[in-house]
């Protein structure tokens, strides 16, 4: 009569352990298929981060894509990969952009980088020496030591012509005739140390034409600049001149000794 009752049990124990041994085979089938989705996901994010580099002084662009790794972002900073810099060609300053994630970025051969505007797919130029970068919403100006020249705390900024570049506050960009453009707020300039040389509370036009008027004197001072050096060094040629023609009467002018007197002093070294 103890027979039916342990019966029973084992029954409900054998049912027990197969349900049991099916809820673990689901969830680990479930945790495999996460962690497949999660690799394919993880593998998608890389590949599908553009990676990609401008020739020197052209548009021309080399993927790296689907070759290698490009590098990656260690706080907000993009660290290259060893490859990428081994297979990349650098301009004369040493430098090379960088596309990476849709963001741009200039590199020197050292895999130092910082993060640059990314105009038309591609790193803004350098111009002058100069080239612009963003934080916060605010413009500034890196130079080619890769090093922050002037500070970002222009709502935009143009790239430099010359030694001054227009800057702009409380200015807006818009779309006209299907392109950028920036209008409204107070205009400046500034020179290559950061110097405003025309204050920023300036319209457009009235900026525009301070700079004109600035350049033009610039040019007029660069042509007096100019020409007193080349009074200067006609000057100097004049008294060359003069010198070297005081020499040559000096030497005419000298009584010539004669064949006895010039053979007396011989004789008489001896």
């Amino acid at each position: 009569m103890n027979k039916l009752p342990m019966l029973k049990w084992h029954r409900r124990g054998y049912r027990q352990l197969k349900m049991i041994k099916e809820i673990i085979y689901r969830l680990n089938r479930y945790n495999y298929i996460l962690l497949i989705s999660f690799t394919m996901i993880l593998n998608h994010s890389i590949q599908s981060a553009e990676c990609y580099y401008k020739l020197n002084d052209s548009s021309e662009k080399v993927d790296f894509t689907k070759q290698t790794i490009c590098g990656k972002i260690i706080k907000n900073q993009f660290v290259a990969d060893k490859l990428l810099l081994s297979k990349i060609q650098f301009d004369s300053y040493g430098l090379a952009g960088i596309v990476y994630d849709e963001k741009a970025y200039y590199i020197n051969k050292e895999g130092k980088s910082i993060e640059v505007l990314l105009i038309e797919k591609l790193p803004d130029k350098f111009v002058e020496g100069y080239v612009r970068f963003s934080n916060k919403n605010k413009y500034g100006y890196i130079n080619e030591n890769l090093e922050i020249a002037i500070p970002a705390i222009y709502d935009y900024a143009f790239p430099f012509e010359g030694t001054s570049a227009l800057v702009c506050n409380e200015c807006k960009k818009e779309i006209l005739n299907d392109k950028q453009t920036i209008l409204g707020g107070f205009w400046g300039m500034v020179n290559e140390e950061g110097e405003e040389i025309i204050p920023v509370q300036y319209d457009r036009r009235r900026a525009d034409k301070d700079r004109r008027e600035k350049e033009e004197l610039d040019a007029q001072y660069k042509k007096i600049a100019e020409f007193e050096m080349m009074l200067k060094e006609k000057e100097e040629e004049r008294k060359l001149k003069k010198e070297e023609s005081r020499d040559n009467n000096s030497q005419e002018n000298s009584p010539k000794k004669g064949f006895f007197e010039t053979m007396y002093n011989w004789f008489s070294e001896d």
